[in-house]
Formats: structure tokens, sequence, C-alpha cells
């Protein structure tokens, strides 16, 4: 078994394995069904297809078991080379081939229980399914409430002796208590999109891995070429590719509501919307479609935006005109369906008019300028409401996920006592006989088998009684649930019919509020306003419901506490006396405590002033060093420059000298110089000429040792600040 770390890979070797082990087989199914391996059918070595079913429980400590359980129910026909995946507890088959080489299509469903049991899916007759196939590559999705299985590819057999390669993806629904397959679907390429991911440059033989999240699968498959007899592949020519399908039935993005006038601006206005529920769709949302229609009767919508943000600022409307609105949202491979629709009816060019409520100065903002404000706040709004309804969701999510896990945890727990109690009653009768042997060796005569045995028999009556008094308290908790649904269900028809009066009521309120006139200008109540008016009260209504249930919550509290109180005045003053002696030594200790605190707190506030003046006194030391270092570089480099130049101009000085002697040495030998006054004249000319060179080639050597030395001691200087720390830093 290999086991994969973090950051290590190794082969994990049994220790000690112990049990019967099954033969040995190829084609077989071989899968992990919460805390055990199971092993399902295949070819054995003797030749025919098996049925059998083999566990093996592999301990941390090295000590794996084989064991072959009882299996109740009707065991599926014998085949290799079939589909097998795991859902919670249960172990779903499907497909293969039996002995005679046929290929199958049945489905099979293998529980782990207190009792394992097998039993067949029975298939609806209006299903489309799969068909028989070989080799198929079968998960399980990942909702553990509902049992659903796809199959992708496999072969089915052709023409002849050929097999048929298939790519296709079916999803079935099956209801665990009838064990009847409810639904079926294809995801084709209308409904989904395959992309490839990957490509591996090192072949693999016959192999097909699957695997499913929420909202994607993803398949490693490998095409083969097979012999004669099916179940049989052999590999040739592998395709290492992983592809990725998202299937736009899992992805209908939610419709938007209804769009909202926030700002009414005369021949303009601006529009908002939102998406509330938290479907699968919504995740992947990326564009909203907003359309206006207007001026005629059934005149054709136009669209008017397109993009991300769920507001818009709709302008030069005509005056007088009735404009509808709608919006739809998209995620890139589905559209929703079109929001309700919202009626604006646009007035004459007015300058902007302040909201009730609120006061400007004298040099008010622009509507541009207020869009662009309203229109940041509006998108942090969104920001924080969908951070939230993901972080509700996530802990929803997991708090399924920790109730499903304890539940298993409980049911593993009833499996081992159960067995643990059979254990204990067995070992009880042995105990049982045992002590009425032990009793009539002692008393030295023989008794009626009936004496013996009436330990036992008591001893079962009591199990019987409180086996009894178990399923009356199960009864009592089946009555007190189906009690609490019922006062459930009122309490249900109760609040729909509040929310229906009080429905009834804004509704009511809202026509008089629009019908209603000022009585000084005769104008009706704006609609902006009244929506402004709604919202307070709608404001204060959630306020009154939350202190309405505080006040409930109070009330409970408050007679709690009243008959504690009572119950305890019954100790007398003698313990209030201790009480309060009590508390009094102990507010004294955590006064101690409190000014400890606080003396470490003023410390600890000493100890960070101290700190920043040494940060501040290190960062100014920093920028000296660092304006230091760059000085020295910007000589360095002068530096460099004139060494250089000098090198120069000591390799061309090197070279005269070296034609000089050249000519000095073929002089000499082609004529004396004692017969030449002319030569005896340029002899001691040249040599004059030879002591100024060598003079100035001495000043010039001295020159390059004064600059290698200045040289060294700046080479010096850099190596000594590269040590100090904060220097790689610096640079």
């Amino acid at each position: 078994m290999i086991q994969f770390a973090e950051e290590s890979v190794k082969m994990a070797v049994p220790r000690q394995v112990d049990g019967l082990e099954p033969a040995a087989r190829y084609g077989h199914s071989f899968v992990r069904v919460h805390g055990l391996m199971v092993m399902f059918g295949g070819v054995s070595a003797e030749g025919p297809c098996t049925n059998d079913v083999h566990t093996l429980r592999v301990d941390d400590t090295g000590c794996w078991k084989w064991k072959q359980p009882r299996i109740q129910g009707k065991r599926p026909s014998s085949r290799s080379h079939h589909g097998a995946a795991v859902h919670r507890k249960t172990m779903v088959v499907y497909g293969g081939a039996d002995t005679n080489g046929s290929v199958l299509d049945d489905i099979h469903v293998l529980e782990f229980s207190a009792a394992p049991k097998w039993s067949m899916v029975q298939q609806t007759a209006s299903a489309r399914m799969p068909g028989p196939r070989l080799s198929p590559t079968v998960i399980c999705t990942d909702d553990p409430d509902v049992l659903g299985l796809l199959v992708f590819g496999g072969k089915t057999p052709g023409e002849g002796e050929d097999l048929t390669h298939h790519n296709d993806l079916f999803l079935i629904e099956v209801d665990e208590e009838t064990q009847r397959e409810v639904s079926d679907g294809v995801w084709s390429a209308g409904d989904g999109e395959w992309n490839l991911l990957y490509s591996a440059q090192a072949p693999f033989s016959d192999m097909a891995l699957a695997s499913a999240t929420q909202h994607n699968m993803y398949v490693h498959s490998a095409t083969t070429v097979e012999k004669k007899k099916p179940g049989h592949p052999q590999p040739l020519g592998a395709i290492n590719e992983v592809h990725e399908l998202t299937p736009s039935s899992l992805m209908n993005p939610s419709t938007p509501e209804k769009p909202e006038i926030v700002r009414e601006l005369g021949n303009a206005c601006v529009l908002s919307w939102d998406t509330i529920s938290m479907c699968e769709g919504d995740l992947f949302t990326n564009q909203y479609f907003l359309e206006v229609s207007g001026g005629t009767v059934k005149s054709p919508y136009l669209q008017i935006y397109s993009g991300p943000n769920t507001t818009f600022h709709v302008k030069n409307l005509d005056a007088g005109t009735e404009y509808t609105f709608r919006v739809r949202a998209s995620n890139g491979a589905r559209l929703s369906a079109y929001s309700e629709e919202c009626i604006f009816e646009a007035g004459d060019q007015t300058e902007e008019v302040a909201p009730t409520g609120t006061e400007f100065d004298d040099e008010q903002q622009s509507a541009e300028d207020w869009y662009e404000q309203w229109l940041e706040e509006e998108k942090k709004r969104q920001e924080d409401e969908m951070r939230e309804r993901v972080r509700r969701a996530q802990q929803d999510k997991m708090r399924r996920a920790q109730a499903r896990q304890m539940h298993e945890e409980i049911l593993d727990m009833h499996v081992l006592s159960h067995n643990a109690r059979g254990e204990e009653k067995q070992r009880n009768s042995q105990l049982h006989a045992e002590m009425w042997q032990l009793l009539q060796d002692k008393r030295g005569r023989n008794s009626d088998m009936s004496q013996g045995n009436e330990p036992t028999r008591n001893f079962g009556k009591v199990l019987q009684d409180v086996t009894d008094r178990l399923r009356e308290l199960e009864m009592e908790e089946e009555n007190k649930e189906s009690l609490k649904e019922q006062m459930q269900a009122r309490l249900d028809h109760k609040v729909a019919a509040a929310e229906l009066v009080h429905t009834r009521f804004h509704t009511f309120k809202r026509e008089i509020a629009m019908e209603a006139e000022n009585s000084r200008t005769g104008k009706k109540i704006p609609e902006r306003q009244l929506g402004e008016i709604e919202n307070n009260e709608k404001m204060l209504d959630d306020e009154l419901k939350t202190v309405r249930l505080r006040n409930i919550v109070l009330k409970h509290e408050l007679a709690r506490l009243e008959s504690w109180l009572q119950s305890k005045e019954v100790l007398g003053e003698g313990l209030h006396l201790i009480d309060f002696e009590q508390l009094k030594i102990e507010n004294q200790t955590l006064n101690e405590k409190i000014e400890e605190r606080n003396e470490e707190l003023l410390k600890l506030r000493k100890k960070n002033t101290q700190t920043v003046q040494v940060l501040t006194h290190i960062k100014e030391k920093l920028q000296f060093v660092q304006a230091d270092n760059q000085l020295q570089k910007d000589r360095l480099a002068d530096l460099e420059t004139d060494l250089a130049v000098q090198r120069d101009l000591l390799a061309g000085e090197k070279k005269n000298l070296d034609t000089i002697r050249q000519d000095r040495v073929k002089l000499k030998e082609k004529s004396g110089l004692v017969d030449s006054d002319d030569l005896l004249y340029d002899f001691e000319k040249t040599k004059d000429r030879i002591g100024e060179l060598r003079d100035e080639l001495n000043g010039l050597q001295d020159r390059r040792k004064s600059v290698l030395q200045s040289t060294n001691q700046i080479i010096t200087t850099q190596q000594v600040l590269s040590e100090q720390p904060g220097y790689g830093d610096m640079m």
C-alpha cells in the first residue's frame, strides 16, 4: 500500500496479515468503505469469474486482517471488469462481464451495516440507461443525501468480436429506501463543456480514473486495443489526458430581483438589482443584461447595459414617456430567466433636488459625482453581503458534515455495542452454567436443571424489562417529535396568516398614501419618499419583532430566576452571609490580580516606547550608511575609470620601449660607435631620452601603486559594510 503525505510518498508493508486471504485474481474492484477495503468479483486463477466479497482492515500498527463477511440478500452474478463506487456506507456495482463473456448492465447495492445486505436496483421502464458496459468508470456524487451514480465511458459489444468505445456520461439517482432508479440524465455537448486540463508525456496502460466535485467532473482515460475475448484488454497507444466536464444543468443562475429605482433625476434614473438566493450557478455569475422598452405599446426590448455591475445610470430619456426595465443574469454557460418588470415615467430635465431629510452645502455634488460615490458604496455593500452568504453557506456545510460524521460514528458505536452485547450474553450464560455446576459440586446433591437455570431466566427477564423500557422511551420520543411537527405546522400556518394580514395592511396603507395629497401644494407624495417611509417602517417592525422576542426570552428568564430565588431563600440567612464573605475574598483577590495586570501593562508600554526609540535610531543609522555606501560606490567607479586609462597608457609606453630596444640592438650590430660622431651624439641623445622615459615610467609605476592601494582600501571598506546586519536588505 502506498501512503501519501504532504512532502513524501512511502510504501507501507504490513507487519502481520491475519485471516483467510482471497484467491489470486484480476479484473476485480477494490474500494474503501468507511475504514474497510472491500474487494468484489474478478477472474480467479482457475479461470471462472467470482462474486465473493472480502474485506481488509488496515491497522496503524501494521496488523492487517482479511475477512469474508456474511451478507444477506441475493448476490450479483459472477463478473469481472465491472465498475464500483462508494456512497457513505454503501458500495454500488455496475456492469462488467460474466463467465460466458456476456456484458452486463445491472446495478447492485451492498449496504454495510450491522447486517450487510445485497440489493438490486430496479430500473424504471422510461429510464435512459447506458446499457451493457465493460470496464466503465463509476463514481458517486458528493451529495450525502442522494445516491447519485455517474457512469462514464466503457465498452460494449460491436460487430463480430470487436468492442465499441464510448465517451458518454450518465447521471443516475437511486432511491435508497426502495432501491429504485428514480431519475436519469445525460450530460451531452449541449448541456456541458469538456476542457482538456493536462496531457501527460509518459504513457500509462489501460486505465480510466475519474473524480467528481460539487460542480465539475474530472476524467483521466486511456484507449486500448482489445484481444478477441472480451474482458482481456491489451494496452496499446495510451492517451494520458485529464478532461474536465462542467454540467450546465447544475449551473443555472438564479433570477435577479426586480430592478429598483434608487434615485429619480427627471429624464434620468439610477437602477439597482440584486440576487438573494445562493444556488450553484451563482458562483460563476459574471454578467448582467439590462433591457428597456418604452414609447409605444408592445415595443421591443433593447439592451442598454451588459456587465458585472448591479447598478446602471440611465440617461437622456424622453420626457413624459413610460419605460419598462428588466434584467437577466449569465454565468458564461446559461442565462437566467428575466426578472420582474420595473416601470419608470421620465420627467423634464431638472436640476437635482436633495432627498428629504438630507442637507447639502451651497456647493452641491453633481449627479455624476453622486452616482460614482453611490456606486462604490453599493459595490462594497454587495461584496459584504456575498461574503456573509458564503460564510453562512460554509458554516451550514460544516454543520451538515459534522452531523453526518457524528451520525456515522453513532452507527458504528451501535454496531460495536450490539456485537459486544451478544458476546456478553453468551459469556453470561457460560458463567451461569459454571456457577450452577460449582454449586452442585459444593452441595453434593443433584438438583433439577430448572433450578440451576433460574438466575439465567431472572437476568433475561431484567434484560427484557430494560428493552421494553427503551422501546417505551423511543415511542415517547416519537410522539413528542410528531407533536413538535404538528405544533411547528400550526406555527407556520399562523406565521403565514400573520404575514398575509401584514401584507394586506401594507398594501392598504400604500394605496391610501398614493392617493394622499399635500394640503398646501396639492401634489401627491413622491414615490421615492414613500419608499423611504416604508423602509423606515420596515426597520421599525423588525426592531419591534426583535424587542418582542427579547421580551419573551427575558420573561422566561425572569420566571426561572424567581423560581431559583425562591428555592434559594429556603437556605436561610447563614448561607447568604457565608456567600457574602466568600464574594468579598474573591473580590479582593480579583482586585490584586487587576493591579498586577496594570503593572505588567505599564511595563509593556515602557518597553514599547524604548523599542520604538531604538528602531528610530537604527532607521536613521541605516539611512546614513546607505548614503555613505552610495558615495563610496561613486568614488570606486571613478577610480576604476582612471585605472583603466592609466593601464592603457602604460601598455603603450611598454610597446614603444620594446621597439626602441629592438632598434638599438639592430644599430649596434650594424656599426660601432667609435667611427661616427653623429652616432655617438645620437647615442648620447638616445641615452638621455631613455633616462627620461625611465623616470617617467617610474612615476607611472608609483602612481599605479597608489591607485591600487586606494582600490584595495575601498574594497576592504565595502567588505566591512557588507558584513554589517541589514546591509543585504539595504542593497
